[in-house]
């Protein structure tokens, strides 16, 4: 029988932050003052969604996104296409779209998945586990009262075996855009999460990430074990570092 799709894409989609769900770094950045807006945790809230779709049935129109009981929510299928939209090969698409009346809150995703088998084969049922990579793009608009947020996800995860013949994931890819007029960067390096029979996939323990928003610095640098070290700067000068092992975290300085 084959490991249960949910634990295994939602710990996956807990990663598609650089790994930041998993150690906090991203939070904490905001808990220390930097950007202090609210803007990381919607990255934070946007890569968890990414692992939500990824385990939703191909039909499934229902929704839990509905932000009001005024708001107006439209969810379409996970469909698939083998236009232009989706060059190299076949993909599927999602959008979600939530509008209030009073027009203080709007949201637009547009997620685009391919899907490749073992031979490099695009898939053309939706079915994430069990492909050998899932190359997922996300574009999110939204706007709340003031602020606003337009975000591009480019991620790629493939499955494979570590140097002992462990099933891990691998995670490459990039966040860009920008959140209340500030530049957002981010760079998904080789992160590896090992991969646990009937568990799921664990904590990272290899890889990097780099962010960058506006003048605030987050680096993240992955080892065995559950442990991370990271370190957060800005342009005023403020530096933070901690070392997580596992969901504890200790500051440096």
């Amino acid at each position: 029988m084959k490991p249960s799709l949910s634990p295994s894409i939602k710990y996956v989609a807990l990663a598609l932050i650089a790994g930041a769900l998993l150690t906090g770094c991203v939070t904490q950045s905001e808990q220390a003052g930097y950007s202090s807006d609210g803007g990381n945790a919607l990255i934070v809230q946007e890569s968890s969604n990414m692992g939500t779709v990824l385990n939703t049935h191909p039909l499934a129109k229902v929704s839990s996104e509905v932000v009001s009981d005024t708001g107006e929510v439209v969810v379409k299928h996970i469909t698939l296409k083998a236009d232009t939209t989706c060059l190299p090969g076949p993909c599927f698409i999602r959008g979600s779209e939530v509008t209030t009346p009073n027009g203080k809150f709007d949201r637009d995703r547009q997620d685009t998945i391919w899907l490749l088998d073992s031979t490099g084969a695009y898939m053309t049922t939706f079915r994430p586990f069990d492909a050998t990579t899932i190359v997922y793009h996300r574009h999110v608009v939204k706007t709340k009262d003031d602020k606003s947020m337009d975000i591009q996800f480019n991620t790629t995860l493939t499955w494979g075996v570590d140097s002992v013949g462990n099933r891990v994931a691998v995670l490459n890819g990039t966040i860009t855009g920008t959140i209340n007029g500030e530049a957002v960067n981010a760079t998904i390096s080789d992160v590896m999460i090992p991969f646990v029979p009937g568990l799921g996939c664990g904590l990272p323990n290899e890889g990097m990430i780099h962010a960058e928003r506006g003048g605030d610095v987050v680096d993240i640098d992955f080892e065995e074990g559950g442990k991370a070290h990271c370190d957060i700067k800005d342009d005023r000068g403020h530096h933070h570092h901690e070392d997580i092992e596992g969901d504890v975290e200790t500051e440096r300085d």
